[in-house]
């Protein structure tokens, strides 16, 4: 990798593509996991029915979590006995109410998972547990490593996102700067360069054609568009504010990265193909200082999200 090129380009334009990041047999084995983990989130739906029962009839019945519901999608969050978080959304035309008294994948889809390095080892190994990998490389570039005081990062986020054909799971265009919850405090960049970066690897290609069978829902960004810090609030954009022809979509092939800091716009619609599957391994990395602690919270809110110690990276 090109490091000195890849801080620019990041720098530049909010974003860069590294193209191969991870080797193909690498790519083989984590799909094969990524098989196993949609079984392991089809058995919770068994084994935490009544849970998830409860809480689907919940948003039925108008008494649940609503502004997930709405602004996700997202039905239901479970945890395996791993320590994982799965969260499950209502397909485009399934039956919310079916979903309510008997939760299967006829009705629901697997959003995505947090934690995944608990439910199987080998993805905190490949997505930067060990200061060998090139993910920590990369992560350090995007941070700078100036600011790292003593070459310390935090890895608060290690997620499985699926995409399964007609799923129904989409992102408008947002910051991820929402989702450290810049606006309420949680999160402050202290570098001047957004303390945060985002490393999605993909794991199938990625297809933006024109018809259903050859777009499974591919990322886009808007270029620039970090330079305006952070715009969105606690909300999605509104739409109107975004120029969607400015937008790019790199189109990733397995194994190549997009690598986004906090403040750049992307999104991408649902998959609307019968056959396509769109997957990603999610990686997220702040520089220590930027987490900020949240009201009644003895831990940073994102930490939730992967509670996982100071992860070290050797230069």
């Amino acid at each position: 990798m090109d490091l000195q090129k890849i801080e620019a380009d990041f720098a530049s334009n909010g974003y860069v593509v590294c193209r191969g990041l991870f080797s193909p047999e690498k790519v083989s084995k984590i799909r094969q996991i990524y098989d196993e983990l949609w079984q392991k989130a089809e058995d919770l739906l068994i084994s935490k029915e009544q849970e998830i029962s409860t809480l689907i009839k919940k948003i039925v019945d108008d008494k649940g979590p609503g502004r997930h519901y709405k602004e996700y999608g997202h039905v239901a969050v479970v945890w395996s006995e791993a320590g994982a978080r799965y969260t499950y959304g209502l397909k485009p035309d399934g039956d919310i109410e079916a979903a309510a008294k008997k939760p299967s994948l006829k009705d629901l889809s697997v959003c995505h998972v947090a934690g995944v390095g608990r439910e199987f080892p080998y993805l905190e190994e490949v997505g930067g547990g060990t200061t060998t990998d090139p993910v920590m490389d990369l992560a350090a570039t995007l941070l700078g490593k100036k600011f790292l005081k003593e070459s310390y990062m935090v890895q608060i986020i290690q997620q499985s996102h699926f995409k399964s054909p007609g799923s129904g799971v989409s992102f408008p265009w947002h910051q991820d700067s929402r989702f450290r919850r810049e606006a309420e405090g949680d999160f402050v960049d202290v570098t001047g360069r957004g303390s945060y970066c985002n490393i999605a690897i993909a794991l199938d290609p990625e297809q933006g054609g024109s018809t259903d069978e050859t777009n499974n829902g591919p990322l886009g960004v808007i270029p620039g568009s970090h330079k305006e810090g952070h715009i969105g609030g606690t909300k999605y954009l509104d739409p109107s504010t975004v120029d969607e022809s400015k937008a790019e979509y790199p189109l990733l092939q397995p194994g190549d990265a997009l690598c986004i800091g906090p403040w750049i716009v992307h999104g991408s619609s649902p998959n609307p193909s019968k056959a396509l599957w769109r997957r990603s391994f999610i990686l997220g990395f702040a520089v220590p200082e930027s987490l900020q602690k949240g009201p009644n919270k003895d831990t940073p809110s994102m930490s939730i999200q992967w509670n996982r110690s100071v992860s070290e990276f050797l230069s």
